[in-house]
């Protein structure tokens, strides 16, 4: 009787579950229409009523929203900084206005008390902010003067943008390109679609993109974007709001419309962390976004999937070894990666040094990780660089590229995706110009780095190398055992790695992407214009410069 009266119990609360959830989803989806307006402002999943907005934020461009921070020395090329920040996150602004101050701005800037929404609601709330600055900024009438517009999470690039007159001149070089005709210029930005504006390929214009962490408007354009996004929200009276509705996101005819500007160089980018990261719906954004802020951290091969499925954004591995006196070159190079190599794509960095203490000070803004290896001395340190490349295996299989540069290199040009995304890339050596690189080839039957005479004919540089993740780490793990079966039989090739680099190419598998001698243009040549008795000076001039190994003393450098 007991067990029959306790499942009776059970069945009455299992109907009265029931019942109350069907209930409170009843009246969720039968609520009164004018709940909105009774909320105390609209926001995410709730109707957006257009005129109730576009006159709040008439009110807000009325109210005493702006706030000067700094009044400014001097108005450099007529350009202040409006500072986007909610009045209960000083901590961010603070952040923001110390990156002003230290690329050394002299310009006025202001900041926008933004406007406040309920948790769960920033969207909105961050679509009105950067509205109402647009109209305030044409409330002012003042053509001359340039607004850079930034939300309080932005953060220059420390390499990009090391001052205010670095910054001036990716300005300038901006306007003289599009000859000032332009309608929004990103300063941070996820691009996902571009075209070149310049030979240098400097200066993009974009076809699609995210991001409004820092922009600049021109004072023609604002009244036409003001109007654009107003026409916008009056479509949203018909439907919910939702993330996608950023301001950055829900005018993509824009792009067609009007001239929007990016640099192939980000010069900022927004402070971020994973949990936002995680948060975001769409593997686009996520994707774009870490490619931005440098995100820095471990990726996994579903990670790289997505990469390869969404944004076109790629993981692309830097591997350089620096022992001894080696490892002054190593902020340099990193530097210039960040600045020109596989732009706008995602880097990492891996360091294998005999070093105690991290080479890099400051890389919280981008992956590095540091190896230790110990120092073998010349030519151990490069004859063995397979060996510590597959010492990081497991972060490299998570990459969609992989390459290796020689320390002690210089990039002065843009290292374009276009040239070096392929299975595996090989550099043409300048012996190759003066007849001798038959001669360079491991002639010894006896080394695994043999290559049989009818096949030594071009000749490749060991300084730079790399291709698609699984068929790079294929040839670093054959190369590996060739000179691990040479060290058995006490032989050692006539150009340690690079023999065995070229026996590779030409034995097993050639290169998908030969690559001339303009990344591997020898610095003697470029600076004494030909002066060098070097036989290759004359016939590499018809190359551009654009990676540069550098000229030292060999002999000091390898003590």
């Amino acid at each position: 009787m007991w067990k029959n009266g306790r499942v009776s119990l059970m069945v009455l609360i299992g109907v009265i579950v029931i019942v109350a959830l069907f209930t409170c989803f009843w009246f969720a989806q039968t609520s009164p229409s004018d709940k909105t307006a009774e909320a105390k402002g609209p926001g995410m999943g709730e109707t957006l009523e257009a005129k109730h907005t576009s006159e709040l934020l008439d009110s807000y461009v009325n109210e005493h929203r702006i706030n000067i921070i700094q009044p400014g020395e001097s108005v450099q090329s007529n350009i202040a900084a409006i500072i986007i920040s909610l009045d209960r996150t000083p901590i961010r602004l603070q952040q923001t206005v110390t990156g002003l101050q230290r690329i050394g701005w002299t310009g006025p800037v202001y900041h926008f008390r933004a406007i406040d929404q309920p948790q769960g609601k920033g969207a909105m709330g961050c679509y009105m902010s950067h509205l109402t600055v647009m109209k305030w900024i044409h409330s002012k009438g003042l053509h001359d003067i340039r607004y850079l517009i930034l939300e309080d999470d932005f953060e220059f690039d420390k390499d990009a943008v090391p001052s205010q007159a670095v910054f001036m001149e990716w300005y300038e070089r901006m306007v003289k390109v599009t000859r000032d005709r332009w309608d929004k210029w990103y300063v941070s930005q996820y691009i996902l679609d571009w075209e070149p504006l310049d030979k240098e390929q400097l200066v993009y214009r974009i076809h699609k993109g995210r991001t409004d962490a820092g922009y600049m408007v021109h004072p023609d354009f604002l009244e036409r974007l003001i109007h654009a996004h107003e026409q916008d929200l009056q479509s949203k009276t018909e439907r919910p709001w939702n993330f996608a509705d950023e301001l950055d996101q829900c005018l993509p005819h824009m792009y067609k419309q009007h001239i929007y500007i990016g640099n192939r160089v980000s010069l900022g980018y927004q402070r971020i962390n994973t949990s936002t990261i995680s948060s975001f719906p769409d593997a686009d954004t996520r994707w774009s976004m870490i490619s931005n802020s440098m995100f820095r951290g471990q990726f996994n091969r579903q990670h790289k999937l997505i990469t390869r499925q969404g944004t076109g954004l790629q993981l692309v591995a830097v591997c350089l070894v620096a022992t001894g006196k080696y490892k002054q070159y190593v902020d340099s190079i990193v530097r210039d990666c960040r600045l020109y190599f596989a732009k706008p794509h995602i880097l990492t960095f891996i360091v294998f040094t005999d070093a105690q203490e991290s080479l890099i000070v400051d890389h919280s803004s981008y992956a590095y990780h540091q190896i230790f290896i110990p120092r073998k001395g010349f030519p151990g340190d490069t004859l063995y660089r397979y060996h510590y490349i597959l010492k990081a295996e497991e972060i490299l299989q998570t990459m969609n590229y992989i390459y290796y540069m020689d320390v002690d290199y210089h990039i002065a040009e843009p290292v374009l995706d276009t040239d070096i995304f392929s299975d595996l890339i090989a550099v043409k050596h300048l012996n190759n110009l003066v007849g001798t690189a038959s001669s360079s080839f491991e002639q010894r039957p006896q080394s695994r780095a043999f290559v049989p005479d009818p096949s030594r004919k071009t000749y490749f540089a060991g300084g730079f190398q790399g291709g698609e993740c699984k068929h790079f780490l294929q040839a670093c793990t054959t190369i590996r055992d060739q000179i691990d079966e040479d060290d058995r039989n006490g032989i050692m090739a006539v150009w340690h790695d690079e023999s065995h680099w070229n026996a590779y190419l030409w034995n097993r598998q050639p290169p998908t992407r030969i690559l001339d001698q303009s990344y591997i243009f020898d610095e003697r040549c470029l600076r004494d214009k030909g002066s060098y008795p070097g036989d290759h000076c004359g016939p590499v001039q018809q190359f551009t410069a654009i990676m540069i190994p550098l000229s030292k003393n060999h002999k000091e450098v390898r003590t």
